[in-house]
């Protein structure tokens, strides 16, 4: 479905200097901490340099102990140190030493967690201009933490932090002006914040950017002309061409392919007024994700009209709760329906609802008979469902080989569940003689498709030499993506790797971090990043 931009989140977590913070690449004062890539006698050479210098009051020297304290890279994490460094820091009235000492309440960092005195830092360093603190304020207003939410005040101290060039504070200034949130509803200033930040590289806000043509907003549309004339003039006068050429070829592409998307929802809904089913059932799928109201108001027009399809999506938004309370026998009565007329996706989730006993006794054989009429119709999620059935012996006679055939019928489609599935049996040799270069190859396919647990048993493929060349590198690099979707099992594994891991496995984490704090300055699922991030530093500080 489209999106909707005037729903989006703002970038929502507080910076954080230590594992993550968007100020190094932005902030002076932190800039300059030296790199990683030092080598560690290297390291602490410089770091008895920096306490000398901290010791006579070097208040840039304090900051820089502060971080690599704090991060603890390529030498032994300590945040009893980190934490005395940033109060000498912030005690001297140095703003970037109060943001750090505000970082450590925050965490708890070195110190126990203590809102109250984040906020305290957050402010004596904010009030003496540092943008980072500013937006960090902005943050703790908009969300009320560590005081009473006030969306006027968070607008305030993105305003400040923004005016400086803070690209998240840009982002979510603007994202203010779109909604209205603290400040008066306006569409262009909204997107020329929002512009600005994008212009920093700020991926959140490119975004946000690449999804107004698809909103048919004429403010936000006027806007973004204003955007491609100040784009098409900067480079024409030779400022930052080729990245401003980049960017307005993206908006043009934008527009291009959501114009069509309009058009063709336009001409949807002049069908789906007349009566038109099938334009009907498009339409709820179009909407799903925009409008859902407007998605659960065409299913129920569809499928009262007899649409099989729209009876099968009514019974599965019942089945959700989109644009409607979720209802399960309201679900079970219009799936029946739909499933009887012969429907493939309710025939499924009739089928589904059986298995768990959803609205429905618990029933095997029914949801076999259901799974099958679906896969019968060549419906790829019934189809695997159906060959777990043979695998398991659910409501039917337990066949491995038959389980074999439906689930090859369903990955050749690219179900990636089916693709997974597939790998297991051939690394286990069920039902087929065992073949780890398949196991290998299926789970890549799904893998590649975003499977999770695929992609941990790629890793591990590939760290062990299973059915591939063994390749260290990229095994932790599919064992991270699993992470960064939250698997436990691949979790885990990255925790493991600072304490068991091999060389090769410590250089690949290494790499892991440097993305996910690229990502996090970019905006890139900020928080779940973060969050990953600080687990690895947690045993890597353990593990030292």
């Amino acid at each position: 479905g489209l999106g909707d931009v005037y729903k989006r989140q703002t970038y929502g977590c507080l910076s954080c200097l230590f594992s993550a913070g968007y100020g190094e690449e932005n902030q002076p004062t932190v800039s300059d901490i030296p790199s990683c890539g030092i080598l560690e006698a290297g390291k602490q050479t410089e770091i008895a340099a920096l306490e000398q210098a901290a010791e006579q009051g070097d208040v840039q020297a304090q900051c820089r102990l502060v971080v690599i304290y704090a991060r603890g890279e390529k030498i032994p994490k300590d945040e009893r140190k980190a934490f005395a460094w940033a109060s000498r820091a912030a005690q001297s009235g140095n703003p970037e030493g109060m943001l750090l000492l505000a970082n450590c309440y925050y965490q708890g960092t070195g110190i126990s967690q203590d809102i109250v005195q984040t906020r305290k830092w957050l402010l004596k360093s904010a009030e003496k201009g540092h943008p980072e603190a500013q937006f960090n304020l902005g943050i703790l207003s908009e969300q009320g933490e560590g005081m009473a939410k006030n969306l006027q005040q968070a607008a305030v101290w993105y305003r400040k932090a923004a005016e400086q060039g803070f690209p998240p504070a840009q982002n979510n200034l603007g994202l203010c002006y779109l909604h209205g949130k603290g400040v008066k509803k306006d569409a262009r200033q909204g997107v020329m914040w929002i512009f600005k930040a994008a212009r920093q590289g700020f991926h959140a806000s490119l975004e946000i950017l690449l999804n107004i043509p698809g909103e048919g907003n004429p403010a936000g549309q006027v806007a973004l002309e204003d955007v491609k004339t100040i784009l098409r003039h900067d480079i024409q006068q030779g400022k930052d061409a080729g990245k401003n050429e980049e960017m307005l070829q993206m908006i043009v592409k934008s527009e291009s392919e959501n114009k069509q998307k309009l058009s063709e929802l336009a001409s949807l809904e002049e069908a789906a007024k007349k009566g038109d089913a099938e334009a009907q059932y498009k339409l709820v799928y179009m909407y799903v994700g925009r409008n859902k109201q407007k998605a659960f108001s065409w299913a129920s027009r569809a499928a009262h009209q007899g649409s099989p399809q729209g009876m099968a999506a009514l019974g599965e938004l019942y089945y959700r709760g989109i644009g409607t309370d979720r209802n399960l026998d309201k679900a079970k009565e219009w799936l029946a329906k739909g499933a009887e007329q012969g429907a493939p996706a309710a025939q499924y989730n009739l089928g589904f609802l059986y298995e768990q006993g959803e609205g429905v006794e618990k029933n095997a054989q029914q949801a076999a008979i259901w799974y099958r009429k679906a896969a019968e119709q060549g419906f790829p999620a019934a189809q695997d469902k159906l060959g777990i059935c043979y695998l398991e012996g659910l409501g039917v006679r337990k066949d491995e080989k038959e389980a074999l055939v439906w689930l090859h019928k369903a990955a050749r489609q690219g179900n990636s569940t089916a693709q997974y599935n597939l790998g297991v049996l051939h690394e286990k040799g069920k039902g087929t003689d065992q073949d780890l270069q398949q196991a290998a190859a299926w789970f890549r396919k799904a893998a590649e498709q975003g499977f999770a647990k695929a992609q941990f048993n790629l890793g591990i493929f590939y760290l062990l030499g299973t059915g591939v060349e063994k390749d260290e590198r990229q095994g932790v690099m599919w064992i991270f993506k699993a992470a960064q979707q939250g698997l436990p099992r691949a979790m885990e594994n990255l925790r493991h790797i600072p304490g068991e891991g091999s060389p090769a496995e410590q250089t690949a984490l290494e790499e892991v971090k440097t993305i996910l704090r690229h990502d996090i300055q970019q905006g890139k699922d900020a928080e779940k990043n973060e969050k990953l991030l600080r687990m690895i530093d947690q045993a890597k500080s353990q593990n030292q």
